[in-house]
Order: C-alpha cells, then sequence, then structure tokens
C-alpha cells in the first residue's frame, strides 16, 4: 500500500513541481515511466500490471490534455519490461543505458501513434532528444540508488 501512495506523491509531485521546473519546449520528464520500469524489474507481471494500470490511470485522469494514452502506454511497457527482464545482463552499463532510451523512445513513439489513430496527425515531438536525456539521468539517479540500499 506504500508503494501506491509513493507513485502518487511521485504524480502530483510531477504535475505541480516539474512544468515549472524541467520543462524544455513543453517535454516534461516522466519519472513514472521510470518507476514503471524499475518496479517491473523487481516484481512479477501482477504486481506491476496492478501498477502499471494505477499509475495511467491516475495520469490520464489528472492530466489536462483530456487524451486518455497513459495507461495504454504504461501498461505496454511493463510488459515489455516484464518480456525482456530475464533476457540480459543487468549491471552492465550498455545495457542499462541501451534499456532505458529504448523504453523512452517507445513511449514517445506509441503516444504518437495512439494520437495519429485519434487525429490523424502523426508527429513526433521536435525536443525528445532532451526527454530521453533527462529520462536516463533519472533512471540512473534512481537505479544507483536503489541498488545501493
Amino acid at each position: 500500500m506504500r508503494i501506491y501512495f509513493f507513485a502518487f506523491s511521485v504524480l502530483l509531485f510531477q504535475m505541480a513541481v516539474f512544468p515549472k521546473l524541467l520543462s524544455f519546449q513543453s517535454m516534461i520528464p516522466d519519472f513514472l515511466t521510470i518507476f514503471i520500469i524499475l518496479f517491473t524489474l523487481k516484481n512479477e507481471l501482477y504486481k506491476s500490471l496492478k501498477m502499471a494500470s494505477f499509475i495511467g490511470i491516475l495520469q490520464d485522469l489528472l492530466s489536462p490534455s483530456g487524451l486518455l494514452f497513459n495507461t495504454a502506454t504504461k501498461i505496454s511497457i511493463s510488459i515489455i519490461v516484464y518480456i525482456v527482464k530475464d533476457r540480459f545482463y543487468y549491471s552492465n552499463i550498455f545495457m542499462k543505458s541501451f534499456f532505458i532510451v529504448f523504453f523512452s523512445l517507445l513511449d514517445i513513439f506509441s503516444k504518437s501513434l495512439l494520437l495519429y489513430f485519434k487525429t490523424g496527425i502523426f508527429e513526433l515531438p521536435p525536443f525528445s532528444i532532451f526527454y530521453i536525456l533527462i529520462n536516463l539521468i533519472i533512471f540512473y539517479s534512481a537505479a544507483s540508488k536503489y541498488e545501493y540500499r
């Protein structure tokens, strides 16, 4: 239960603080995607899907844009992370970097693809590299803190 409260507080922190401090051309780092990746790496599929659904639904409910894509992307990222998590040696630094870059790109691409299905306009944000870089930094800071606990 504490982990759900933690996820909810991170969501509120991400929506209230980061748009003012860390946004760059309307690109905001997504702590919750990183959290879902780390949570899925450490837990089984059922718990990961529950957490991804909880976070995705809350993000969609509290999103001012009205696009309900977070639930689908969080669940798909959780499933794919669970499928590939036992297929590589996780402590390798190259694999960690590839892992987070791949899933950040998957997050961007899936949201753009869902937007295309809804509106007919396919557009990748021009500052996606900033989003990927910030997510990579967040992932390393969270993963290094989590590994030394």
